[in-house]
């Protein structure tokens, strides 16, 4: 007894132009059976017509042209994203050059400006190299980066920049 995937796939052995022993010995199929099966459903072997492929050939040269509209679309957007991710590293450069020159900012709020300013730099370079697909097999994220870990300060932290503040304030 034939299951339906046997036949199935002994059609389209057949229409790909496998004769009846080779179908038989990949399938393990009785030769009567086969035939009977594929006279009723009137396959001939190596029914994959030219026009046929002509005709799959035609479908997927149209399909280029979508995947080529979907390609400049995607070029496009890409562009765009990395258009903001420079205007975003300028502004961080110029926020930078703020903290830096503000002297009545204290050192511990420069200090949380500086680990939220890198760390803006980090998630949008990130998001840029996943959405690029761009991978260095040669050095790995934690091989290259400091871990950046983010904390409660303690109150002995708090009193010594406090003090760090006071002595820089009077001298």
């Amino acid at each position: 007894m034939l299951t339906k995937e046997q036949l199935k796939r002994c059609v389209i052995l057949r229409n790909a132009g496998w004769t009846l022993a080779s179908i038989v010995q990949e399938t393990n199929v009785s030769a009567s059976s086969l035939q009977r099966h594929l006279k009723r459903l009137k396959v001939a072997r190596g029914a994959i017509t030219s026009e046929a492929i002509d005709t799959a050939r035609l479908q997927l040269e149209a399909d280029a042209g979508l995947t080529g509209d979907l390609k400049a679309a995607i070029s496009q957007q890409v562009t765009s994203d990395i258009a903001a991710s420079k205007l975003i590293q300028d502004y961080v450069v110029v926020l930078l050059d703020e903290i830096q020159r503000d002297s009545s900012v204290g050192p511990n709020v420069k200090a949380r400006s500086l680990t939220s300013l890198s760390t803006a730099l980090k998630v949008l370079s990130d998001v840029s190299r996943r959405a690029l697909q761009i991978t260095d097999s040669s050095m790995t994220t934690q091989e290259s980066l400091p871990q950046l870990i983010i904390r409660k300060m303690t109150d002995q932290e708090c009193l010594e920049i406090q003090n760090i503040k006071n002595n820089t304030l009077d001298s």
